[in-house]
């Protein structure tokens, strides 16, 4: 079994203007491999990539573009306002074909859809059957100001999104990205790709996947700041993959970046991330801190934040990371104030999860714990 029938991708290839670049994506699928064995006992492989190739995908979704005031995708079609670009064209990407086995399949199969003037805008894909691949570019110009909103629903059975999101934010510009996956119990792939010359804050949460792989790899340039968050929340089966990789390349440049996970019932999940500071990157700091918590004595969580630092003119560097479960100290008080231990211990979790999610991000968590009794 195989993750999608070879003569189903080739054939869906015909429906592209530039169906030549993208059979050579589609032949870097097939020679890839999904993940390079590293020898280092700090880098492990958490995500199952057998879950992916068991799935025999049937058919493959390219929507047809019309126009409208909301940007939403389905099986069917894309809908956008005029100033949102839909096409062929990946010129512009960050993406390249030695990226991944999934990374050269989402180019091969998605539509491109670029952002590239300042605004709020807010991206619904909801996949419900087959392969649902989306490419996102957005880039910025000096002074502007972009806040886009990713938000991925998946229902149905037999689904795959594959999700690429190239982020440029240029020289005195701010741009913030906000990426919710709302699995459906079904897996997914998310890849994230940025340069920052001026400032990217970037909140990525993952939660409801039998198996979720979303990787954020950013460049930071000289005077640039980066600033992200990961959070994974786990219940049921779910097995979530969260990866957050920063780069220094330039001098005085700045990252910040925080990670969490929490599982219950039979969860596992792992939250990484990777701060490197290159030699040329001189007189710059970062931080990266992990922490997660464990709700249930079958779940399994890990949090791995790690630094490289290849000079010795920085301003700061540091790391940490803490696994927990719920304090009984901070049990016992809250109960002596009148709350129930259910109340006690759903309070203590949005505490936990409170400094750096978005009101999406937390109108669905509260969903979640209530369906877990908090």
């Amino acid at each position: 079994m195989t993750l999608a029938d070879p003569d189903i991708l080739r054939k869906s290839l015909s429906q592209f203007n530039n169906q030549a670049e993208r059979e050579e994506l589609l032949s870097a699928y097939y020679a890839i491999p999904y993940q390079v064995i590293h020898d280092s006992p700090t880098i492990k492989t958490y995500t199952e990539w057998s879950i992916y190739e068991k799935l025999n995908i049937r058919n493959v979704n390219i929507p047809k573009v019309v126009e409208g005031s909301e940007v939403i995708i389905d099986d069917e079609k894309i809908i956008r306002p005029s100033h949102v670009q839909v096409s062929d064209s990946m010129k512009g990407t960050l993406f390249r074909k030695d990226d991944g086995k999934l990374v050269s399949l989402a180019m091969a199969t998605a539509k491109v859809m670029k952002i590239e003037k300042s605004g709020n805008y807010v991206i619904r894909h909801k996949a419900s059957s087959g392969l649902s691949p989306i490419h996102l570019i957005i880039k910025s110009s000096p002074r502007d100001l972009l806040n886009v909103t990713y938000l991925l629903e998946v229902n149905g059975e037999s689904v795959l999104p594959l999700s690429l999101i190239s982020i440029e934010a240029e020289k005195d510009s701010s741009v913030s990205f906000s990426g919710v996956i709302l699995g459906g119990r079904n897996p997914n792939f998310i890849s994230l790709k940025a340069n920052v010359r001026g400032s990217l804050n970037t909140t990525l949460f993952s939660t409801e996947s039998s198996m979720s792989h979303v990787s954020l790899k950013t460049n930071v340039d000289s005077n640039a700041k980066s600033t992200f968050s990961a959070l994974a929340l786990g219940t049921e089966r779910d097995r979530i993959d969260m990866v957050t990789d920063v780069s220094h390349v330039g001098a005085k440049s700045v990252s910040d970046g925080k990670l969490k996970g929490i599982t219950a019932d039979e969860a596992e999940i792992a939250v990484r991330g990777m701060a490197e500071i290159k030699e040329e990157a001189t007189d710059s700091s970062t931080s990266i801190t992990g922490r997660s918590m464990i709700l249930s004595p079958f779940s399994r969580a890990s949090v791995v934040p790690m630094l490289e630092v290849k000079t010795g003119r920085v301003v700061m560097a540091k790391h940490s990371a803490a696994v927990s479960k719920i304090n009984e100290d901070m049990i016992f008080y809250l109960k002596s104030r009148g709350l129930t231990q259910k109340e006690a211990e759903g309070m203590i979790i949005r505490g936990f999860i409170e400094d750096e999610v978005t009101d999406l991000i937390r109108d669905k968590i509260e969903q979640i714990l209530y369906h877990l009794g908090y």
